[in-house]
């Protein structure tokens, strides 16, 4: 929630959330979401398993993976156009080294640090003995602080990416998914072994497993 907002509701428009400007908001509304109860009800359309990690050495051409590796050099970026930066940086294994190309997210720069660990996701390209990836997920990683196997995908529009989608989910369910009202009554639930509405939704956003 931002400083200065008035108390949320489920129908507190989705920029009262940190991150969420004019232009995000706008592509929420491309959507159909407009406001925090619209958000707690987009549910995902998928889920990444990202609960076996990989070797670098043991991926395969075209094969989409999840890897735990360390930077190991400063992210660089170059403007090839007006409207297209690269950005670049090496990262490591116990058994190999990958390089990671990213378009248009020269924030980077100011995100990885050399030595530290990251949780990558996404598709290797292998040419010659040389290992890519282009735009992997990342998530900062401490062994003491776990990361969540199962990722949500959600049905995205121009202008949202996955984490910002992520993000403005688990921020509408923390702030407004307390003041949802359940639609059945508790008797029935009870007879009928039915969790809580609020229950239902937060486990179909944040998964524990997929049985």
């Amino acid at each position: 929630m931002k400083k200065g907002e008035d108390k949320l509701t489920l129908l507190s428009p989705v920029s009262c959330l940190s991150g969420i400007g004019e232009a995000k908001a706008k592509a929420f509304m491309r959507l159909g979401i407009h406001t925090l109860r619209d958000l707690i009800f987009h549910v995902p359309r998928a889920y990444e398993d990202r609960s076996s990690v990989s070797l670098l050495q043991n991926a395969s051409d075209g094969e989409k993976a999840t890897f735990l590796l360390t930077v190991a050099t400063a992210p660089s970026s170059v403007r090839l156009k007006r409207n297209l930066t690269v950005t670049k940086l090496r990262a490591f294994d116990d058994s190999a080294s990958v390089e990671l190309t990213y378009f248009n997210q020269e924030f980077l720069k100011n995100v990885f640090a050399v030595g530290e660990p990251y949780r990558f996701t996404g598709r290797v390209e292998r040419k010659g003995r040389r290992i890519l990836m282009t735009n992997p997920q990342y998530e900062p990683y401490d062994p003491t602080l776990p990361l969540p196997d199962y990722i949500p995908v959600y049905r995205l529009s121009d202008g949202l990416s996955a984490a910002a989608m992520q993000k403005a989910c688990h921020q509408a369910l923390l702030a407004a998914l307390p003041l949802l009202e359940d639609f059945l009554p508790e008797e029935i639930r009870r007879r009928n072994t039915l969790p809580t509405l609020q229950t239902a939704l937060s486990t179909l956003h944040s998964p524990t497993s997929l049985s």
